[in-house]
């Protein structure tokens, strides 16, 4: 059972980059015609401050979501709980990701979206799903583990 759930969030995982790549293949071949709110300085300045107080809140937020006192507790006793707790966390992520990269081809390759999409893939990076993570998060000992 342990193993399918880390398939299941790795393949989540997997879907949140590429659904990212799949956008921005689209406007690169210009399949999306990329610029299209090139010229509205007051929309790219909301839609920035709405950028970074994503990546301000929904970041962290994703990074220290096992440790918050009730979620902890619903994960130490429940690998069903884990893997809902852990698909919230890898949608916190996700969410900056696609807006910012929308972001920043709808604004012609604004680089400040650019920057914001480069630190939500970096914070991917540290929620990569693996037994060892699982193990620690859930405060597992060997002889649970093996049962």
């Amino acid at each position: 059972m342990k193993y399918n759930i880390i398939t299941f969030l790795r393949m989540i995982f997997i879907s949140s980059l590429a659904t990212t790549l799949v956008i921005a293949i689209c406007f690169e071949t210009l399949l999306i015609e990329p610029g299209a709110l090139v010229g509205n300085d007051l929309l790219n300045y909301w839609m920035g401050i709405v950028g970074v107080a994503m990546i301000l809140i929904l970041i962290p937020l994703a990074l220290k979501l096992m440790k918050f006192k009730k979620v902890k507790e619903a994960v130490a006793t429940s690998e069903q709980a884990y893997q809902q707790w852990s698909v919230i966390r890898l949608s916190l992520l996700s969410a900056p990701l696609v807006y910012n990269v929308l972001a920043y081809y709808l604004f012609g390759c604004e680089p400040s979206f650019g920057y914001m999409a480069l630190m939500v893939v970096v914070a991917h990076l540290f929620v990569w799903p693996s037994r060892d993570r699982m193990i620690y998060e859930r405060e597992l000992n060997d002889t649970q583990v093996e049962q």
